[in-house]
């Protein structure tokens, strides 16, 4: 992140950002993932980058999530999928359905979650996907 603000590039920055948010999230870290993830929706909000900008939304509907505001995790998630495949983009997709998936665990919709579990394995079935 210090690379990316030094050079004044905010494609690099918004990157960097996203990498960051998906970071703290592996690693459990929701406060700092829920910053990062607010950082990466602004950033990519002013420099329109519509990839990043769904992808925030998702890492930030995440952390919601992990923080017990379940059900504005779970929206927030599924409008993040919507406007990430409205890119055209397609790769992780399986990733974030499972975060999509473990939101709907954390709120007691069981079947919500299996259903979004379904559908990531027949993504890892069209596009042969390992993540």
């Amino acid at each position: 992140m210090t690379l990316a603000k030094n050079v004044s590039h905010p494609y690099s920055l918004v990157f960097a950002l996203y990498m960051a948010a998906k970071l703290h999230q592996f690693r459990r870290e929701t406060p700092m993932a829920l910053e990062r993830a607010e950082a990466t929706i602004i950033l990519s909000t002013e420099q329109g980058c519509a990839q990043f900008l769904a992808l925030g939304m998702i890492e930030r509907g995440s952390a919601l999530a992990e923080q017990k505001q379940g059900e504005e995790g779970i929206t927030l998630i599924r409008q993040g999928l919507t406007a990430f495949q409205a890119t055209g983009a397609e790769l992780c997709t399986t990733y974030y359905l499972a975060l999509l998936a473990e939101a709907y665990r954390i709120t007691g919709q069981v079947e919500d979650g299996l259903h979004t579990f379904r559908e990531a394995l027949e993504l890892v079935d069209k596009n042969d996907e390992r993540f």
